[in-house]
């Protein structure tokens, strides 16, 4: 009986007592959304030249531009590249890459036969280390190559979607 006297005391003194030492104020909140802008496509992916033999294979280029066959793939003597893209307007600001989610197929020149494009890899730039607001960023993958008979000889090429976003 005593606790509840207590009690029902503490609570009249809070509710009767009014509280001098609070304020309001109104305050303000920004935001800018900028562009995340690909100004260039600096270099094409290109796997160069080869031949098939055999049951095919596959030929991985990196994004620091290495070439490697695996497979009854000979690699002849060209010119390779990752895909370069030179991003504007990320200074100091983390981005990432979305690859192509279905499989990418490069034609050849009759339109009809084909290789695809998978496993995708990236080297995004190391941000704070420059007063530019631009970055580049370089995208390798792997090319999958049947036989002769399926991948006749000849140029293949097509087309892929990347997405760039900020983190």
């Amino acid at each position: 009986m005593r606790l509840i006297k207590i009690l029902m005391l503490i609570y009249f003194l809070i509710e009767n007592f009014a509280i001098y030492g609070q304020t309001t104020i109104t305050a303000t909140a920004n935001a800018e959304i900028v562009p995340l802008s690909i100004t260039t496509e600096v270099s094409q992916l290109n796997f160069g030249k080869f031949t098939p033999i055999g049951g095919g294979g596959n030929i991985i280029i990196t994004p620091q531009g290495s070439r490697v066959s695996n497979g009854t793939i000979i690699l002849k003597e060209s010119a390779v590249s990752p895909a370069i893209f030179d991003i504007s307007d990320s200074q100091n600001t983390n981005f990432s890459v979305i690859f192509p989610k279905n499989t990418v197929y490069i034609y050849h020149q009759n339109g009809i036969n084909a290789m695809s494009l998978t496993s995708w890899t990236v080297d995004l730039p190391t941000l704070g280390s420059s007063s530019e607001k631009k970055n580049i960023v370089k995208i390798g993958c792997t090319l999958n190559i049947g036989s002769i008979e399926t991948n006749p000889i000849g140029m293949y090429s097509g087309t892929y979607s990347l997405t760039f976003f900020y983190n």
